[in-house]
């Protein structure tokens, strides 16, 4: 009779482990990009999108975005609780910003203004320190120069 205490013992051991792994798994932050390449005209404003989910506050954390088609050229950088223009390619100057009030929801999406031809190209959203397998993705931006309407 003494085996079954120790069986069952055994078994919710084995259950509540297996549950917890489980939840570890599906609960790990990552980084997600636009499930479709985005596309802007010449001279507008465009936010290449990047989130956390599940959400979670990213306003201490380090987000690296970069140009992919210049050898990873930083286009903007946000650490220290505040955007860092180091290092920062000269065409996007006082063109980029991101949403500040949103980072606390996990939003880390770059909005980039007076959109030029020589955008065009792969973003990659990085964020280096982030607790996970998924620490990157990204965007695709198509920029054309006139209206099709």
């Amino acid at each position: 009779m003494k085996t079954f205490p120790t069986s069952a013992a055994w078994c919710f051991g084995i259950l509540f482990i297996s549950v917890s792994l489980i939840t570890t798994v599906s609960s790990e932050v990552q980084v997600v990009g636009p499930a479709d390449k985005v596309v802007a005209l010449a001279g507008d404003d465009v936010i290449l999108p990047c989130s956390l989910k599940p959400s979670v506050n990213a306003e201490g954390m380090i987000v690296e975005w970069t140009e992919l088609n210049q050898k990873a050229a930083n286009v903007h950088l946000y650490r220290d609780r505040r955007d860092s223009y180091e290092g920062q390619l000269p065409s996007y100057k006082g063109r980029t910003s991101m949403f500040k009030e949103e980072l606390k929801n996990g939003n880390v999406s770059l909005k980039l203004t007076r959109v030029t031809l020589s955008d065009a190209g792969r973003y990659r959203c990085f964020l280096p320190k982030l607790n996970s397998q998924v620490k990157e993705t990204t965007v695709q931006l198509f920029v054309d120069s006139f209206s099709h309407s």
